[in-house]
């Protein structure tokens, strides 16, 4: 299933991106190496499992943690995207 695999790409060195990966990068071909899953551990905020995943899907969600760290950006991010809502317009009246 090769579109369920995730890489690491320099962002500095990629051109477009798409989805997972890099497109087409600046200079040459994209450089994204495969790392082997018993040294890295995907990060992905999603509730229960696509329909390819369904066959996996207790072993998977069996072996996760949830990441509460990013709730202390809420506060300051909630006041920026109304902040810019507003200066484009589309600010809920």
């Amino acid at each position: 299933m090769p579109y369920l695999w995730k890489t690491i790409t320099k962002t500095s060195e990629g051109k477009a991106f798409f989805a997972h990966g890099p497109t087409s990068c600046l200079r040459g071909p994209c450089k994204s190496p495969f790392l082997n899953s018993d040294k890295v551990y995907l990060a992905h905020y999603r509730d229960g499992c696509q329909a390819q995943l369904k066959n996996r899907c207790e072993a998977f969600l069996g072996n996760t943690t949830q990441d509460e760290a990013i709730l202390r950006f809420r506060p300051t991010l909630i006041r920026r995207v109304e902040r810019a809502r507003r200066n484009l317009g589309l600010a809920d009246n």
